[in-house]
C-alpha cells in the first residue's frame, strides 16, 4: 500500500487537532482553582445552613497556580461567578449583592446578562420569584503590591433583601496564594 503526502498530512492534522484537543481539556481543568471558579448561591438560607449546592460553603481561589498562558497575558485578573444564584424561599425578593472587604486599590468589575440589574446599587430591580434565579460574575484586578501576599482577598459575597436590609445568604470568598506554588 502506497501511503501518499495527502494522507500523511491529513494524520499530521488529525494528530495536531487531538493534542490541542486534549490540551484544551488539560488547561480548562485548570482554571478550576486558579482562574476561574463558578459556584451556585442559594437564598434566603438559614443560620448554619450551606449557601451552595454540594456542600460548598466558601469559595476559594489560588492566584499563583494560574497557567503559563494566563500569567503572561492576564497575570492581574482573576474571574469568580455564579450562573445560579437562586431564591429557594417562598417569596419573591429583590435582592441587593454586595462583596465584602475589598483591599483598596483592587478594581471589581461586575458582569450580568440581567436586563434589570441596577450596577450603581448593585441591585436587581425586578422581585426573583421563588426558584427563579440570575447569572453574575466578578472581575477581580488585582494590584501588583497585593499579588505576592499569602492572602489577597479576604472577604465574601452578601445577599441582602433590597427591601428590608436583611441578609439573605452569605457566601466567604479568599484569593490566596498556595504555600509552595509557582511565582
Amino acid at each position: 500500500m502506497k501511503i501518499s503526502r495527502q494522507m500523511i498530512v491529513a494524520a499530521f492534522l488529525f494528530l495536531l487537532a487531538l493534542s490541542i484537543t486534549v490540551e484544551a481539556g488539560y488547561y480548562r481543568g485548570s482554571l478550576r482553582k486558579a482562574e476561574s471558579v463558578h459556584f451556585g448561591l442559594n437564598f434566603p438560607v438559614p443560620e448554619g445552613k450551606s449557601v451552595g449546592g454540594k456542600g460548598k460553603k466558601e469559595v476559594v481561589l489560588y492566584y499563583n497556580e494560574q497557567g503559563l498562558l494566563k500569567r503572561i497575558f492576564q497575570p492581574n485578573v482573576v474571574e469568580i461567578g455564579s450562573h445560579r444564584i437562586k431564591n429557594v424561599g417562598d417569596k419573591p425578593y429583590v435582592v441587593r449583592l454586595e462583596l465584602i472587604n475589598v483591599p483598596p486599590g483592587m478594581e471589581v468589575i461586575w458582569e450580568t446578562n440581567e436586563l434589570a440589574w441596577d450596577d450603581e446599587t448593585k441591585t436587581l430591580r425586578r422581585p426573583l420569584k421563588p426558584r427563579q434565579r440570575f447569572g453574575m460574575s466578578w472581575v477581580f484586578h488585582i494590584p501588583e503590591e497585593l499579588r505576592d501576599k499569602p492572602v489577597i482577598y479576604d472577604g465574601g459575597l452578601r445577599v441582602i433583601d433590597a427591601e428590608t436590609g436583611e441578609q439573605l445568604a452569605f457566601l466567604p470568598i479568599k484569593i490566596l496564594n498556595k504555600e509552595g506554588g509557582r511565582r
